[in-house]
């Protein structure tokens, strides 16, 4: 049998009204529990930062700005976000739990590609969220099949960690990038300005993945993936069903631009 892994908080702790009931993931800089809220009766997520990262320079920060970044914003395709609090050395956010499973998880189940039906109308949902949350002075920064969570026909666009807010102090220094490398824009892989553009691009290597089963830029290190967005265009996509969609817009995949002002703005409905 699979031990459990260890977990920051046990079953049981409270914070503040919120009941911890138990793990439901992590990552690199936070754990996310699954919690009670007595006052509705009802099941919440609550995000809490490493204490490492709390003792870290900017970590509580950029912990505290993810949390006005999604609550600023209330779209059906972006993670809702209720509370953000601190308890003694403690940060957490509360959010809705979302029951179901990442798109890097229904991509992992389609090797070739999805069908494309089931990929534009993700497609659509993301582009709606990442044209609100512009709108509102939001930039996610890290749009990727596992920020993506599928709750039923749903898509919902989760992890603000590394969002840029209009009128906030940048925390990544000019010439240093942050994001992940497989969907980086240009800029973003080159360590300039980002705009609401980097989104776009970033959103465009998802469709790719998604009908085609793979990122067009891969690499046996960081570096390489970078260079590549920096300097070459994808493979076109080998199912003719694909192909379809990048043909009417080269600047989604058909042709990857490579400066920001190049970029079209978002498909909207």
């Amino acid at each position: 049998m699979t031990e459990a892994p260890l977990s920051y908080l046990k079953p049981g702790f409270k914070l503040g009204k919120y009941e911890i009931k138990g793990l439901l993931g992590r990552g690199g800089m936070a754990e996310v529990y699954r919690a009670h809220n007595p006052d509705i009766g009802q099941d919440v997520a609550i995000k809490v930062l490493h204490p490492a990262i709390v003792d870290s320079k900017d970590g509580s920060v950029r912990f505290r700005q993810e949390a006005q970044a999604a609550g600023r914003l209330s779209h059906p395709n972006i993670v809702r976000v209720y509370d953000f609090e601190v308890q003694g050395n403690i940060y957490y956010m509360v959010m809705e739990i979302l029951e179901g499973s990442t798109l890097r998880d229904l991509i992992s189940d389609h090797s070739n590609g999805m069908p494309v039906a089931r990929a534009m109308s993700i497609f659509r949902q993301i582009g709606m969220a990442v044209d609100y949350a512009h709108k509102n002075g939001v930039i996610h920064r890290d749009i990727k099949p596992a920020n993506i969570v599928l709750v039923g026909d749903r898509a919902v666009l989760t992890d603000f960690g590394l969002a840029k807010l209009a009128g906030h102090v940048r925390l990544t220094a000019t010439g240093t990038s942050s994001g992940t490398p497989a969907y980086m824009a240009p800029e973003q892989a080159s360590g300039q300005e980002i705009t609401p553009r980097t989104d776009i691009y970033s959103l465009g290597i998802v469709l790719y993945e998604m009908v085609t089963g793979d990122v067009p830029f891969k690499g046996d290190s960081f570096a390489n993936v970078l260079i590549q967005h920096i300097q070459a265009q994808p493979p076109a996509p080998a199912k003719p069903s694909s192909r379809w969609i990048f043909a009417p817009r080269p600047s989604f995949c058909g042709r990857l631009p490579k400066t920001p002002n190049s970029v079209t703005p978002p498909l909207r409905r």
